[in-house]
């Protein structure tokens, strides 16, 4: 999964949420893929967040067991140890909103936040 995973930090990088990393780890919703990378609170958040996951879901394609999920943690810029915000897709939604299966509305409806 190397090749995705360095397609998905890319992917990040091009959203302009860099410095971003790539972690793969046991999450509340599975073994998790997931996009890390900073923003402070505030109104730029919800875009980010949305942005991420659009495109962490884009490059998605390629995965497949054992990976349960997609999704980003968000982290504070200034105190890098602080998680703001937290959430996953299972990866079937994912790939149905890549493949235009689901819409944004259902892609969002799906999303849970995660430990």
């Amino acid at each position: 999964y190397q090749d995705v995973i360095d397609a998905m930090g890319r992917a990040l990088a091009g959203e302009g949420l860099a410095p971003a990393r790539i972690e793969v780890r046991r999450t509340s919703a599975g073994l998790s893929v997931l996009g890390v990378f900073c923003i402070d609170a505030g109104p730029d958040l919800s875009r980010a967040v949305t942005t991420a996951m659009a495109a962490l879901s884009r490059e998605a394609l390629p995965l497949g067991e054992p990976v349960e999920a997609v999704g980003i943690e968000v982290t504070s810029c200034s105190r890098p140890d602080d998680t703001i915000y937290a959430v996953a897709v299972p990866l079937r939604v994912a790939i149905d909103f890549t493949n235009g299966d689901t819409d944004m509305a259902g892609f969002r409806d799906a999303w849970t936040l995660i430990q």
